[in-house]
């Protein structure tokens, strides 16, 4: 990667959103400061005779002065956008698979602190949609073999009743016909 990727990247590890706005409007500031300041060392002293001469040294280390701070601007605003846009990349992709049934995805929390408060809010509630799912499939198993218990204890006693030599009466606590053959 090249040198102003490193530093920038450098420069932006950690920080919020909001202080890596501020150090792009820092940045910039600056360097109008620095052209202001040439502006006024060529403009503000004049020579014996009232006038000052453009000088092209002068032109080119103004126009130097402008590109590279607005060089520095545009690499700080390319990588925050970069940045952001790879965050919200990585969630996109991330929903996408847990939208397919896929309850084991995570996203990295490392970054700004908005995307570190995002990925840390979307690995919770994945992991409670895990915790629910598996609530579920282990409340719909147990159903399962309550009913499978209820039909086997049932059929058992269809069994023990059609086949009976003699006559079998179920009956109640008080006293109510609740089966016979």
């Amino acid at each position: 990667s090249s040198w102003a990727s490193r530093v920038t990247r450098s420069l932006f590890q950690g920080l919020s959103i909001p202080r890596q706005v501020a150090l792009i409007g820092t940045a910039l500031i600056i360097g109008i400061g620095i052209i202001a300041w040439m502006l006024i060392d060529q403009f503000g002293a004049a020579s014996e005779d009232g006038q000052r001469p453009l000088d092209l040294w002068w032109i080119v280390r103004l126009t130097a002065m402008s590109l590279a701070a607005l060089t520095l601007c545009l690499a700080l605003v390319w990588r925050l956008a970069q940045q952001f846009l790879a965050s919200v990349d990585d969630v996109i992709c991330a929903l996408e698979r847990v939208s397919m049934g896929d309850l084991s995805q995570r996203l990295d929390e490392s970054g700004s602190v908005e995307v570190q408060r995002l990925a840390s809010t979307f690995n919770l509630a994945v992991e409670n949609f895990a915790r629910r799912a598996d609530d579920l499939k282990q409340s719909s198993l147990k159903r399962l073999q309550a009913a499978i218990d209820l039909r086997e204890s049932r059929e058992l006693a269809t069994a023990i009743q059609e086949t009976a030599l003699d006559s079998i009466i179920t009956i109640d606590s008080r006293g109510k016909i609740l089966a016979f053959n």
